[in-house]
């Protein structure tokens, strides 16, 4: 007994003495226990669950930095979460891997809220849900996450955000009203899948981000996507109008196989790559929340001729161009009797049905089968700025009612390819300061064309096969400018007819002009008054009298004419 009481007597003595150094030193001797209980509650790391008033909530710590991987489904009428990594679930005072909650008799919303740093995983089978009456949010937090929605019926929104890190968000067979989808920088990938849903709005920050939307029916789309090389793909969609956007870096755009109302291109700098294909675009579509109706025809769908006046001209060739070419040059000048109004290129009230901007670098932009239809398609307006660089578009089989003008800026070499394809309205083709190509291939026109390069010496416009029914305007600035009209067909057509006067200006020097000089027979027929005007040293104009048909004047300025 004495020996006990001695040995407490030391140790009491020592603990005293223990925490009397620990306070001289202004360190609180319950330090280490309230550490280590801390820890403790950050590798537990507990998320809340809750339903009230028809409101399941399940939320975790904005501390929390532990991975979690938590999966919902229904299982015999509830709601089934288990987090198979790293937490704990509480509900109704019971904390355990996997909760089940009663599903309420109105489901109104869930809200997940994992706001942490972790790497969070979140699987959701909607198969059996009650139909969700308002919003369904997501919070994924920053770090490494993945979210898939399946089965979902949502009457509200689908609102899921992401913070920065290589996010994964998937939604499939959902229909839902809004879809919104936020994420921050990072490699991203959004996926969405045999969805129907009001409105799809997707906004992601800088990285090599990932956007695919498939056999969705949905009303406006808008996709914005940051700075990187950026892949945006749309197939099979039935849409209203379609916004999409990404910032600087190669991106790639594609649309196969789509439906939409409006659609909405802009790429940001870097060498881009942007491809229709089989899309149909309607001037007026209603679908979801879209307002697509606002591309009505603001001109009332009129079909204004911008002239149907005659060449009245004095001076005729006698059919192969062996009249005179000199003929009188007050005949029709500035050919303002036949759509010649130099205001006419299109009409900026025109809505635009389709609008590509593709910034700055050497971009390529295909057009194949697009087709413009619906009520007002025939006031709407196609319009594609090329940007600056070395820009490539090609145009295949496209059925365009209304207006086109393509643009380009700087001093890059361009070309522009249309092939197969028909125009209702007013054609505009404007290349600027570079080496530009124009070819015109089996093409067939309702109104005016105007065809038209810079300064740049070299550039080249050829057409084949090719119908032009009203007014047509070929200006080249530059020098050593070349234009081929059926002079270059290497296999047998259908020849090429302009129905309206033909305006040919090469302002250059030394430019040159071949009519008809094909080698497989393919005819060249001008109807109306073909007047040219060259610069100096003169345009060089050659005619193979076997191919080529005047059945109206020839005018020749700075032009010098070879009959071959």
């Amino acid at each position: 007994m004495l020996l006990a009481g001695w040995f407490a007597g030391v140790c009491g003595r020592r603990e005293r003495s223990r925490i009397g150094k620990l306070r001289r030193r202004k360190i609180s001797p319950f330090a280490n226990v309230a550490a280590e209980q801390l820890e403790m509650k950050t590798l537990l790391s507990n998320i809340a669950v809750t339903s009230q008033a028809g409101v399941i909530s399940v939320v975790g710590e904005a501390s929390d930095t532990v991975d979690h991987t938590l999966t919902a489904s229904v299982v015999g009428g509830q709601l089934e979460l288990t987090d198979t990594a790293g937490a704990d679930l509480t509900f109704n005072g019971t904390t355990a891997a996997t909760v089940d909650v009663p599903l309420p008799t109105t489901l109104k919303a869930i809200h997940i809220d994992l706001p942490g740093a972790g790497n969070n995983t979140v699987s959701v089978d909607a198969t059996d849900l009650p139909k969700v009456s308002g919003n369904f949010s997501v919070n994924l937090g920053s770090g490494t996450d993945s979210f898939t929605l399946t089965n979902a019926t949502v009457k509200g929104g689908v609102i899921v955000s992401a913070g920065n890190g290589n996010d994964s968000i998937t939604l499939s067979n959902d229909t839902t009203g809004e879809v919104s989808i936020k994420a921050g920088n990072g490699t991203d990938t959004i996926q969405l899948m045999q969805d129907t849903t009001k409105e799809v709005e997707i906004k992601l920050g800088n990285g090599v981000d990932t956007i695919s939307i498939s056999n969705d029916t949905t009303g406006a789309v808008s996709l914005r996507a940051g700075n990187g090389g950026d892949t945006i793909t749309l197939s099979n969609d039935t849409s209203g109008k379609v916004a999409l956007s990404t910032g600087t870096g190669n991106d790639t755009i594609q649309l196969t196989s789509d439906t939409a109302g409006r659609v909405a291109i802009n790429s940001g700098a870097g060498d881009d790559a942007i491809m229709l294909s089989n899309v149909t675009l309607q001037a007026k579509v209603q679908l979801g929340g879209d307002d697509a109706d606002e591309g009505h025809d603001g001109r009332n769908s009129h079909d204004d001729d911008h002239g149907n006046g005659d060449d009245h001209g004095h001076g005729h060739g006698n059919g192969h161009g062996n009249g005179n070419s000199q003929g009188n040059d007050d005949q029709n000048d500035d050919l303002t009797e036949d759509g010649g109004d130099d205001g006419e290129h299109d009409d900026d009230r025109s809505p635009v049905l389709l609008s590509i901007n593709s910034g700055a670098g050497n971009d390529t932009v295909q057009l194949n089968s697009v087709v413009g239809m619906g009520h007002g398609s025939g006031g709407s307006k196609w319009q594609i700025d090329l940007g600056t660089g070395n820009n490539t578009l090609t145009m295949n089989s496209d059925t365009n009612p209304g207006f086109l003008n393509v643009s380009a800026e700087g001093t890059g070499n361009n070309a522009v390819t249309i092939n197969n394809s028909t125009f209702g309205k007013n054609v505009v083709i404007s290349l600027p300061n570079g080496k530009e190509q124009i070819s015109l291939t089996g093409d067939t026109f309702g109104h005016p064309v105007f065809l038209s390069t810079g300064t740049g010496s070299g550039s080249n416009i050829s057409v084949d096969d090719s119908t032009f029914s009203k007014l047509t305007k070929f200006t080249m600035a530059g020098d050593n400018a070349v234009l081929n009209l059926e002079a270059t067909d290497t296999a047998a057509g259908t020849g090429t007819e302009f129905q309206g006067p033909v305006q040919i200006s090469q302002a250059g020097a030394s430019g040159a002009v071949n009519l008809g000089t094909n080698t497989v027979g393919d005819s060249l027929v001008f109807d109306k008054l073909l007047k040219i005007t060259g610069g100096s040293p003169a345009a060089v104009l050659t005619v193979a009298d076997a191919n080529t048909t005047f059945n109206g004047p020839v005018v020749l300025n700075q032009a010098t004419r070879i009959d071959v």
